[in-house]
């Protein structure tokens, strides 16, 4: 998965972007890209946003290219990320230390056993039980994961689909006022080290998230992963960075202060 960045110190010094420094960067486990321009320039750029939402992305990345069975293992991935996570803001929310949950949540390293704790924990929280997914999608999702088999478009698709319906509700809640602090402090402190690594060379650093299919946009009522994959089709990173690379000088002598001035 590949995500647009730009060099952060040419846009201090300048004042507007340097469009020679445009790059479609991979976004690595920890989403932080180092990211060096064609000035010598070093910014550190930062996704500021949960696993979950990230492997979600990664996930129709995967689709769209025609590899369905990573498309599918990404996204199941999402899932289970997307259960650790409501699990620490339900607990941080109630005063238990971040350390803490992190001891007892490596103590239980089964999926299993992580769902069964995701379950009570969602039961607890919401009085219902947790709609996990249908049957017969968590009986191909393991034929996939554990057995090796290859799905078509349609049955990735029509997974990431009931992958993303369950999580839809777990996502909501999350925003809601007795979760979003905590929400939010969270996802600060994903990029923390990293940000304060960089500091203490001086490095400059930009913070950002990208659109994935886990992240609700204001007013989303629904999440449709056929849509979302049709909208990714007409938006390809390397194909806009080639593009700007193309008129990259000529934008560049745009926007000199001479020119401006």
């Amino acid at each position: 998965m590949r995500t647009m960045t730009v060099c952060m110190e040419c846009q201090e010094i300048n004042g507007f972007p340097n469009f020679e420094s445009v790059q479609a960067t991979i976004v690595p486990d920890n989403g932080a890209m180092h990211i060096s321009c064609n000035k010598g320039h070093t910014t550190l750029h930062v996704l500021t946003q949960p696993k979950h939402e990230l492997l979600s992305e990664l996930s129709i990345c995967a689709i769209k290219d025609g590899y369905y069975r990573e498309g599918v293992v990404s996204f199941a991935s999402a899932l289970e990320s997307l259960y650790r996570f409501y699990v620490k803001v339900i607990l941080l929310t109630n005063g238990v230390d971040s350390k803490e949950f992190e001891k007892s949540w490596s103590a239980i390293n089964l999926s299993e056993r992580q769902f069964g704790a995701f379950s009570i924990a969602y039961l607890i929280e919401t009085g219902v039980a947790y709609k996990n997914l249908p049957a017969d999608q968590v009986k191909f999702r393991n034929k996939v994961v554990h057995n090796g088999q290859i799905p078509s478009l349609d049955e990735a698709i029509q997974y990431c689909q009931s992958a993303a319906t369950c999580a839809l509700p777990i996502i909501k809640q999350l925003e809601s006022d007795k979760y979003i602090k905590t929400k939010t402090d969270i996802i600060s402190s994903i990029s923390a080290s990293a940000r304060n690594k960089a500091e203490s060379i001086g490095m400059r650093i930009s913070a950002g998230g990208i659109l994935t299919p886990l992240s609700l946009r204001p007013g989303q009522s629904e999440i449709n992963i056929a849509n979302y994959l049709e909208e990714h089709k007409n938006w390809n990173v390397e194909n806009v960075v080639a593009e700007i690379a193309t008129h990259a000088t000529a934008l560049n002598s745009l926007l000199t202060p001479e020119t401006r001035d």
